[in-house]
């Protein structure tokens, strides 16, 4: 980039997009772990969220957090309901989250 050019460089960009793309695949799947143990309960959906981000490399898990998918209240571990999972993670030196709801029996 020069002083006149405010354009970021391509290979800027590049990377760019590749690190974020590479958070959503990670955190996707992380979500997708946690949605597919749903009919373990809540605690099922809790370990396989985190299971599904370790050995992962440059992955560190921040958190992950469970509330009532209709109300946003907390939740007992023995809720059975819609629950809304968000996993927070650093991802390649980039902090991010993803949330998805679903039913947990």
């Amino acid at each position: 980039m020069s002083a006149t050019d405010q354009t970021p460089a391509p290979a800027a960009s590049t990377a760019s997009a590749m690190r974020a793309a590479r958070t959503r695949t990670v955190l996707g799947h992380a979500l997708e772990a946690a949605a597919s143990a749903a009919d373990g309960g809540l605690d099922a959906v809790i370990a396989a969220g985190q299971a599904s981000l370790m050995g992962e490399p440059h992955v560190e898990l921040v958190r992950v957090s469970t509330v009532d998918g209709e109300t946003g209240g907390a939740l007992d571990s023995g809720h059975s309901g819609t629950v809304t999972v968000t996993i927070a993670a650093r991802v390649d030196g980039v902090d991010a989250s993803r949330s998805r709801t679903f039913y947990v029996a």
